[in-house]
């Protein structure tokens, strides 16, 4: 299968214990979804949404969401949540705190990026830049406990690169985390 095989993401419910009909919450080229439900059962989910040109060659990707309304059984329109859509974004990871705030992070350039996402007022403006990376940064996710507290991880590799020296000289992967408490 090529890179245009990918015909889109399908998300569904389990409803008072009844599965209901999947809905299609991305579109062709919809990859690497995260998925956080609240205790109320509504949920948000990050995807990787590949960009193709008019020749339908893949191009680029963005990070996108939707949200969940449990009583209505209905997901939102997607939201492009990375920073633009000139450069590429992957590795999304998304938690939701117990009142149905959000933080979802992702890799952009070598960095860590986070938005957070209010239940009253929807997605911050920009998002957050949680690394300072000399070389690149891996994997990032995202978990939040039961006093509402976000942590993000991600390995980073630590050492400038060093032109002298074959590949730039040695990484030293390191693991790297943040905290944020909801409504700080």
């Amino acid at each position: 299968a090529g890179e245009g095989s990918v015909s889109g993401l399908d998300a569904n419910a389990d409803r008072n214990g009844v599965w209901g009909t999947p809905t299609q919450i991305g579109t062709k080229g919809s990859l690497a979804p995260s998925v956080s439900v609240t205790p109320a059962g509504n949920a948000i989910a990050v995807y990787q949404q590949r960009l193709y040109d008019s020749g339908g060659i893949w191009i680029n990707t963005e990070i996108h969401s939707r949200r969940y309304d449990h009583t209505a059984g209905t997901w939102t329109a997607a939201e492009q949540i990375s920073i633009d859509s000139a450069t590429w974004a992957y590795d999304p990871s998304v938690a939701a705190d117990s009142s149905g705030n959000a933080m979802a992070v992702w890799q952009h350039e070598g960095e860590v990026w986070a938005r957070r996402y209010d239940v009253t007022l929807g997605w911050e403006v920009s998002p957050t830049q949680l690394s300072n990376s000399p070389r690149g940064v891996f994997t990032p996710k995202i978990v939040v406990d039961g006093n509402d507290v976000f942590t993000v991880v991600w390995i980073e590799d630590s050492d400038p690169i060093n032109s002298g020296l074959p590949g730039g000289g040695p990484n030293h992967a390191s693991p790297y985390a943040r905290r944020y408490a909801s409504g700080s």
